[in-house]
């Protein structure tokens, strides 16, 4: 008799429990929508309509000013706006490609060890950012499209994940998104860390010792393929 209280008492707070985890991804999976959602009218307007961007921040100068301050900074060739770009590159939603930027900075009369470490940390900063972006907002939602496919993802970003991150981050590739899916996936963040810095020190590295060829030969090939 009284192992049949203890199952049926062991049953009911079972159901219990997975009742409330039930509600608890329920809520998460709303609540990344609604991250998604704005983030997605943010992009559109800070990306596709200036005119309501610039009248918005209009009205809190605090915010204009720090606008201006980055504008003019990228605008202004210095190092500071090559952090700032380097940041924004690294973005998933944004497709820049910094080599280019980054070759042009190589031929003004700036330190070479200054700029790798300038780009290397705005860089970081970015993909952390998409990493983070990935956690925060798209496991529940992977799982919930994915389903059973879900667990088949995690495997081969565990297996695979390695070599992607750190080939990805060598050679141009847009490799920002997939800082997104790794996130997701919850694969280790030092791991994660360590071969974005690894690969993106390499790739700057081989820029820099290669300046003169990049410069005439590479160079005019991406900014002939480049949208901006």
């Amino acid at each position: 008799m009284f192992r049949k209280k203890v199952t049926k008492d062991m049953y009911i707070a079972s159901k219990k429990s997975s009742a409330k985890s039930s509600v608890k991804s329920k809520f998460r999976i709303k609540r990344g929508l609604l991250i998604i959602g704005c983030f997605l009218v943010l992009v559109y307007v800070v990306f596709y309509n200036k005119v309501l961007l610039l009248s918005m921040l209009e009205k809190n100068p605090q915010l204009f000013a720090v606008y201006e301050h980055i504008a003019l900074q990228i605008q202004g060739r210095t190092l500071l706006g090559l952090g700032y770009a380097s940041f924004f590159g690294a973005l998933f939603f944004i497709t820049f490609p910094m080599e280019v930027l980054f070759l042009y900075y190589a031929t003004l009369d700036y330190f070479s060890l200054s700029l790798v470490a300038i780009v290397l940390t705005g860089g970081l900063m970015g993909m952390t950012f998409n990493y983070a972006f990935g956690r925060v907002v798209g496991t529940n939602l992977l799982k919930k499209i994915l389903k059973k496919n879900f667990s088949t993802l995690e495997w081969i970003n565990e297996r695979f994940g390695t070599a992607f991150i750190f080939i990805g981050n060598i050679i141009p590739s847009p490799i920002e998104p997939f800082g997104v899916l790794l996130g997701a996936t919850k694969y280790p963040f030092k791991k994660y860390v360590l071969y974005v810095f690894a690969g993106r020190l390499l790739k700057y590295s081989f820029l820099i010792l290669g300046t003169d060829y990049f410069l005439n030969t590479v160079y005019p090939a991406l900014l002939a393929i480049s949208p901006f």
